[in-house]
């Protein structure tokens, strides 16, 4: 009795679901509206669709088709109303970029005084001690010379 009743509502609420995202993309400007609301009607119908005529699918396979499409949508979407920010992988989203500091003048120090071998004045620690990156040709986060990692963990 209850497939008869996910079998019914089931593609009702994924179309009023695809008619939604539809609605959204042409509001907030996403490019092509109608791919996105039939990404969503298709992901969702292939969903339920394997849930009714296949009863050993695992739970966790099914649930990752049922949300591809909004997930992709909601990619989308973020890109399309933040994507005229610039890429800085030093900060949060909305927090500024790098160059806003430098052009500020917090930088601090210049290039020549990071290279005098004192350990760690000038350069911003993280928590764990590491900025990411292993291995030979890392950036020094001041300068931005290639710097070797050893050298570069021993002025930290």
């Amino acid at each position: 009795m209850i497939d008869l009743i996910i079998a019914a509502l089931g593609p009702v609420v994924i179309g009023a679901l695809s008619v939604l995202v539809y609605w959204d993309a042409r509001r907030v400007g996403v490019a092509w509206p109608p791919v996105w609301a039939v990404v969503m009607f298709l992901t969702g119908m292939t969903g339920l669709g394997l849930f009714m005529f296949v009863p050993s699918i695992p739970i966790p396979g099914l649930l990752v088709i049922l949300l591809l499409g909004p997930t992709l949508y909601a990619f989308e979407r973020d890109d399309t109303r933040h994507s005229d920010e610039p890429a800085d992988p030093h900060t949060l989203a909305g927090a500024g970029t790098a160059r806003d500091d430098r052009d500020s003048g917090e930088d601090g120090d210049s290039a020549s005084d990071t290279d005098n071998g004192d350990a760690g004045e000038g350069i911003s620690s993280s928590d764990d001690g590491s900025n990411g990156a292993s291995g030979i040709g890392i950036s020094d986060e001041i300068s931005q010379e290639p710097v070797d990692s050893d050298e570069y963990a021993e002025r930290r």
